[in-house]
């Protein structure tokens, strides 16, 4: 029986787009095919499916209204082989390391992967596929989940803190609490010539 066609909709990818989301583990087969094919993934996945990004949320209600959104599009490199380009955006809620409070993380990822099949093929890589990292497949497939959430991690801050320290509850706290500024010597230069103006006096 042959496949019914619906106007606008592209059953195949459709069908690519499940088996990569459903699926934990992606042939490097699958991944030559869908380079062949210059087949594009789109993404829409909450951070609670990323047990890693979601460990470092601040907020307990994130789990399903944070969203990552991106695409990753696969494409056949210079040298034949796979390659995966990536886009990731999200807002994450981080905690600040300066107060310890919630602090808006913009997070905005671009990345390209070369696939290989094999561990040993990192040895026979160009001058030019050097430049790249690599994603290697091997015998039990590749997470593409959690290639997403490494990427994200990567890109995260080291020590992320509010950019405006008005928002920052440690800087707003320092400066309330701040005195005011005193100058001890400030009327020094006025003593002196006043006393030399005395000292120069004669009777």
């Amino acid at each position: 029986m042959a496949m019914p066609r619906f106007p606008g909709i592209d059953l195949r990818s459709l069908c690519y787009s499940r088996a990569a989301m459903l699926s934990e583990q992606v042939s490097f087969s699958q991944l030559r095919k869908w380079a062949a094919d210059r087949h594009t993934l789109e993404l829409s996945l909450a951070a609670g499916e990323l047990p890693r990004v979601q460990a470092l949320q601040m907020r307990g209600d994130t789990t399903d209204a944070v969203r990552i959104r991106g695409s990753l599009a696969f494409r056949n490199a210079a040298q034949g082989r796979p390659e995966l380009a990536g886009k990731l955006e999200t807002q994450l809620q981080l905690q600040c390391q300066r107060c310890l409070q919630p602090v808006a993380v913009p997070v905005a990822v671009r990345f390209r992967l070369l696939c290989l099949e094999y561990e040993n093929e990192l040895e026979e890589l160009t001058v030019a596929e050097q430049r790249f990292d690599s994603l290697v497949a091997g015998t039990s497939g590749c997470d593409l989940r959690a290639v997403v959430e490494d990427e994200i991690l990567a890109s995260l801050p080291l020590a992320p803190k509010h950019v405006d320290r008005r928002e920052c509850a440690v800087s707003a706290a320092v400066t309330a609490a701040e005195p005011e500024k005193t100058r001890p010597f400030a009327g020094l230069a006025d003593m002196l010539a006043t006393s030399g103006s005395s000292g120069n006096t004669r009777d």
